[in-house]
């Protein structure tokens, strides 16, 4: 037989201290009265709602959830929702073995996929959201039915990336944008969102610009990459592309012949990640492009396969900054060049912003201290100058 206690307010503390007897004994919650947690001999925490169902006299139990994947506040209010059900004279078992039947976290993604995903975002968003579902998301909650996802689950998946924090906030930021969406088609009730509360990760500033003297380092290697096999001629054109013009990655690699416009000097983007875009072109630059080889390729840096692009640069680059002494300096570290020596330039953050391509001028912001160095520096050269 089973053995019961006397009730207690329950709480995630209390509940953690219950030790496991040789028999299942219950603790019921003093409010609502009917919830309580079942402990079994093993030690395992079950929450639990007793009732009877207005009208028919059987009293019943069932199981709310498992203490550890689920929090004791939730567990009371599903409680309260099946002890109120039965009291109008539904019974909530009922409900969930409905509940059971839900579809699974993979079939709603299915849905979200075909019907959002791949419907409303760019290319390269949809090719980034394949990937962290496949690798990330798949393997942690692709069974669980949407009924069984907590904010408790997700925070411990969230924690798994602790080491990786951009990466983490980055899932988290897809999970919550997923289950957003299951709300949005009453695949869960509203405000049932689990990524809500579960605090991101501080990312530490991204930003790395290469100075005077390494900019010599990596000019120096990249003029004979290709005779030391650090590179293909594709990769090292791209690269001085992207330092010449401060684009985004793929923006260089998807550029297409028919986007370059020498006569103005512009790159005409038909699609970027701000949506269509033109890109103002510097002499160098252009001379880069007047120097490429023009082939039935449509694109500028062609790959090894016919009328394809470039598509591996991280190792190539890779190679290359070893050589030039730049350990860790990322692909995307070039636009942070380009834009950090326009103001060294005088360049104001507003022109700035339009030749990265912000959409929006906060997003240049981060760029406002090295102008407040330079203004500093314009400063200092007037006071010695006035000085008294």
């Amino acid at each position: 037989m089973t053995q019961t206690k006397n009730s207690k307010k329950l709480t995630k503390a209390f509940v953690d201290g219950l030790e496991p007897q040789p028999k299942d004994y219950f603790v019921w919650d003093a409010e609502p009265r009917g919830f309580g947690v079942k402990v079994t001999p093993k030690g395992r925490k079950v929450y639990v709602a007793q009732f009877r169902v207005a009208g028919v006299g059987n009293a019943k139990r069932m199981t709310v959830g498992i203490h550890g994947e689920i929090f004791v506040q939730q567990a009371r209010l599903i409680a309260a929702d099946a002890l109120s059900s039965a009291r109008k004279g539904n019974d909530p078992t009922a409900t969930l073995k409905a509940q059971k039947k839900a579809v699974t976290v993979s079939e709603a993604m299915d849905r979200f996929f075909d019907e959002h995903v791949r419907q409303r975002l760019k290319a390269s968003t949809i090719e980034s959201y394949e990937l962290l579902r496949r690798v990330h998301l798949e393997p942690a909650f692709g069974k669980l039915r949407l009924v069984d996802m907590t904010r408790d689950r997700v925070s411990k998946f969230h924690t798994k990336y602790s080491h990786q924090r951009y990466s983490g906030n980055k899932l988290l930021a897809v999970l919550s944008k997923f289950f957003n969406w299951c709300e949005a088609n009453e695949l869960m009730t509203q405000g049932s969102n689990p990524c809500r509360y579960v605090p991101k990760y501080k990312e530490e500033g991204r930003e790395r610009f290469l100075n005077a003297e390494e900019l010599v380092r990596l000019r120096f290697v990249m003029a004979t990459a290709e005779e030391d096999g650090l590179a293909c001629k594709s990769a090292v054109d791209a690269i001085r592309l992207l330092l010449l013009t401060g684009a985004r990655r793929d923006e260089i690699l998807k550029l297409k012949w028919e986007y370059v416009d020498f006569a103005l000097g512009t790159l005409n983007l038909p699609d970027s990640k701000t949506g269509k875009k033109s890109i103002v072109l510097s002499q160098a630059a252009l001379a880069v492009l007047s120097n490429l080889e023009r082939s039935k390729n449509p694109f500028v840096i062609p790959g090894k396969k016919p009328n394809a692009h470039l598509v591996n640069l991280k190792a190539p680059w890779h190679r290359i900054r070893e050589a030039a002494g730049l350990p860790g300096v990322r692909i995307h570290d070039l636009r942070h060049t380009f834009a950090s020596h326009a103001i060294n330039n005088g360049a104001p953050l507003e022109l700035i912003s339009k030749l990265l391509g912000h959409s929006q001028l906060q997003t240049t912001q981060r760029y406002a201290h090295l102008q407040h160095d330079r203004l500093r520096d314009t400063a200092d050269a007037v006071a010695a100058s006035v000085e008294v």
